[in-house]
């Protein structure tokens, strides 16, 4: 490979939905990249799932992601602000049918009803599971907060900033 050598951080995961608006009020020089495939799942006949940020996989899979790109453009400028409450932050998404997918209601709820496909399912799981002890229709709603600081980063719904180096 050529050119300037470039480093991935350890500290990637944690960085890879820091707010833009932080690293510009505290003067930080810092080269962030997007990342643009989500990710592969194999299946079991030699064929996979590959999603990528840009270009969801199937039908089922760009209405969800529409879904929560849109909760995603309201609620994460948000995290840099006065903390709102409940009401206020469901009338900003103006979205009722997100609001209780994401917010009132067990996630797996809604995966079962926009997806056929486990593997589907699964990838989408993993955001809002890892970590958490808890089920997909687990009524804490654990899972639901874990799966939105997954899919809120930037404001996109994307994963867009991951941490490539400190700038020169």
């Amino acid at each position: 490979m050529g050119g300037r050598r470039r480093a991935l951080s350890r500290y990637s995961y944690l960085v890879s939905l820091f707010p833009r608006a932080i690293a510009r009020e505290l003067g930080l020089q810092i080269e962030l990249r997007r990342r643009s495939v989500s990710s592969y799942s194999p299946r079991p006949d030699g064929s996979g799932l590959l999603v990528r940020s840009s270009s969801p996989p199937n039908r089922h899979w760009a209405d969800f992601q529409a879904m929560t790109e849109h909760v995603a453009r309201v609620v994460f400028p948000t995290l840099t602000e006065p903390l709102l409450s409940r009401a206020e932050l469901r009338r900003r998404v103006g979205h009722d049918a997100a609001w209780e997918a994401l917010v009132e209601r067990p996630l797996g709820e809604i995966l079962s009803r926009s997806f056929e496909d486990d593997l589907e399912r699964g990838i989408i799981a993993t955001d809002a599971l890892i970590g958490t002890f808890a089920g997909l229709d687990d009524e804490s709603l654990r899972q639901n907060r874990c799966f939105l600081y997954h899919v809120i980063g930037n404001g996109t719904g994307d994963w867009t900033c991951r941490w490539a180096g400190w700038a020169r």
